[in-house]
């Protein structure tokens, strides 16, 4: 338990989320700290400081990589402009059309993205007029977003609170 606290703390944190922002792999940290990938996992499950860390370092290292193909594709690198295309306009640039079941997919994480961006709205609009009715009716935001992510067969353990609302954790992924 020792070993668990000592990789909790700030400075063992920030050195996990540098790893992952420099690319290393959920098994390569868990050999840099000396433990199974297994013991990794059991850390991430009880630990949301390490489980920020690590996402912190990824979501920094995904948003550069993203910046310098953008750079990349407005500084007229064709290649590097038709994979952003690609990319990030699948349903018009697309070598294949979409499968039925990416499509569902498509269409089921925009309206969970419309369910938190309401959410985070009506959290902003009863924080800011602070009335019994607001706090109500974020309840009933609250209960319409835990059964829409139940439909779509998501987890609420994977359900994480943020500074700025609510986000779907896929930490799982190496």
């Amino acid at each position: 338990m020792t070993y668990y606290k000592e990789w909790t703390d700030q400075d063992h944190l920030e050195l996990v989320k540098n790893w992952k922002l420099h690319g290393l792999t959920n098994v390569e940290i868990a050999q840099r700290i000396g433990i199974a990938e297994k013991t990794l996992y059991v850390w991430l499950k009880k630990s949301s400081k390490l489980k920020k860390a690590i996402r912190g370092g990824k979501d920094i290292a995904r948003a550069k990589a993203e910046n310098a193909l953008y750079e990349l594709a407005l500084n007229g690198d064709r290649q590097a402009l038709f994979f952003w295309l690609k990319n990030n306009y699948r349903e018009h640039y697309s070598d294949k059309p979409l499968s039925p079941a990416e499509a569902d997919l498509m269409s089921q994480k925009a309206r969970l993205a419309k369910l938190q961006a309401d959410l985070a709205e009506a959290q902003l609009k009863a924080i800011k007029e602070d009335q019994g009715d607001q706090a109500t009716q974020l309840n009933n935001l609250l209960d319409s977003l835990k059964e829409a992510v139940l439909d779509e067969g998501i987890s609420p353990d994977n359900i994480v609170a943020t500074g700025n609302g609510l986000i779907i954790d896929d930490i799982s992924d190496s």
